[in-house]
C-alpha cells in the first residue's frame, strides 16, 4: 500500500480500508472520473460477480446479487423449458457479471466512501479510526464462503417452488 501520493487524510483512510490493493482502485477511480460516463472496467467483478462484493465486504451488494441469481434461476427453470431456459439462464448470468465488471468499481468506491464518513461521523480518535477503518475494509474470504453457502441454501427452496408453480399450473 503506497500512500506517499496521496495528500489528504481521506485518501490515507481509502488507503487503509481497501488494503494492499488500494493503488490498483485508486487508479481505477480515477480513470472512471475522467470518463464522462464515470465508470471503468473491472474483471474480478465480471467473473466473480456477487463473491467479489463478499470479497470487498459489500454484503449488503452481494446478498442483492443473490438475489438477483435467485430470481433468474427461478424464471429461467420455471417458465423457460430445456434448452431454452439454460440459454435465458446464461444470457441474464451475463447481464448481471457485465453490470458488475461495468459498474463495481463505481460501486466499491461508493461503500468505501460511505463506510469511512460514517466511520469519521463517530468521533473516535485518529487511532481509533484507523483501526476501526481496517477492521471494516480489507477483504473477506469467510464472506464468499458465506455467500456460497447462501447460494446453496438458496437452491433448494427454489427447485421446491419450481415444482409447486409447475405442478399447480400457476
Amino acid at each position: 500500500m503506497k500512500t506517499e501520493h496521496m495528500q489528504d487524510p481521506n485518501d490515507v483512510a481509502v488507503a487503509f480500508f481497501v488494503g494492499k490493493k488500494a493503488d490498483y482502485y485508486q487508479q481505477k477511480w480515477a480513470v472512471g472520473t475522467r470518463r464522462r460516463s464515470g465508470v471503468s472496467w473491472n474483471w474480478a467483478a465480471f467473473l466473480f460477480s456477487g463473491f467479489w462484493m463478499a470479497y470487498r465486504r459489500m454484503y449488503w451488494q452481494a446478498l442483492f446479487v443473490l438475489f438477483a441469481w435467485s430470481v433468474v434461476f427461478f424464471l429461467s427453470i420455471t417458465f423457460f423449458p430445456p434448452p431454452l431456459g439454460n440459454k435465458v439462464l446464461d444470457v441474464l448470468n451475463i447481464g448481471i457479471a457485465a453490470t458488475l465488471g461495468w459498474r463495481g468499481n463505481g460501486w466499491y468506491k461508493a461503500h468505501v466512501h460511505t463506510v469511512i464518513e460514517r466511520l469519521r461521523a463517530t468521533r473516535l480518535s485518529q487511532e481509533q479510526f484507523q483501526v476501526a477503518v481496517r477492521r471494516r475494509g480489507g477483504t473477506s474470504w469467510f464472506s464468499v464462503i458465506g455467500l456460497f453457502l447462501c447460494l446453496l441454501a438458496a437452491i433448494y427452496p427454489l427447485m421446491v417452488l419450481r415444482n409447486i408453480v409447475i405442478e399447480t399450473g400457476w
